[in-house]
């Protein structure tokens, strides 16, 4: 089996079918390493970040910040239609990674997996998810079929599709 497990996670609901899978093979494997990587992204729509605000931890870091960029856009457009919104602050994005690191963790360390490590990268998320396989020579990357942004996956191809045909170790796209 896999020693070196690497899950993607990036809050979808898909994502975290992916979550509990890594968790139970690395558990299933004694001494299997399993990795988590978020990958943030900053160019968020009020969609996707309204979409964390239902996560138990991140509600409170979540409703502030879209009652933020709603007032922006409110004091911004005036008498006319607004058609830019402004992006989440970089740390309301930290943040968002943090937390979903950590609930990954947690979930893998209730279940007996010893070791474990959780990276939160910035970037084209394919890129960073293979660069950070390629640098733990990773056996296996497990990661979500669909991810938050549904329109971009349509427009330039989505994560799972790219990462399942530049890896180099097997992939596992959860639904």
């Amino acid at each position: 089996m896999a020693k070196t497990i690497l899950c993607a996670t990036d809050g979808s609901e898909h994502a975290a079918k992916a979550v509990s899978l890594a968790v139970d093979l690395a558990a299933n494997e004694a001494g299997s390493e399993l990795i988590f990587v978020h990958v943030m992204e900053r160019h968020m729509s009020m969609d996707q970040l309204g979409r964390f605000a239902s996560h138990a931890h991140l509600k409170d870091i979540v409703e502030p910040e879209l009652a933020r960029i709603e007032g922006e856009i409110v004091a911004a457009a005036g008498p006319y239609p607004m058609t830019w919104v402004p992006p989440p602050a970089p740390e309301v994005v930290h943040r968002i990674g943090e937390v979903l690191l950590a609930d990954a963790r947690l979930e893998a360390e209730s279940k007996g997996v010893a070791s474990v490590e959780t990276h939160l990268e910035e970037g084209d998320p394919a890129g960073r998810i293979l660069d950070r396989a390629a640098a733990h020579d990773a056996d296996l990357i497990v990661l979500g079929s669909r991810g938050l942004g549904a329109l971009k996956g349509l427009l330039v191809g989505s994560v799972s599709q790219k990462v399942n045909h530049l890896s180099r170790c097997t992939c596992v796209t959860v639904k």
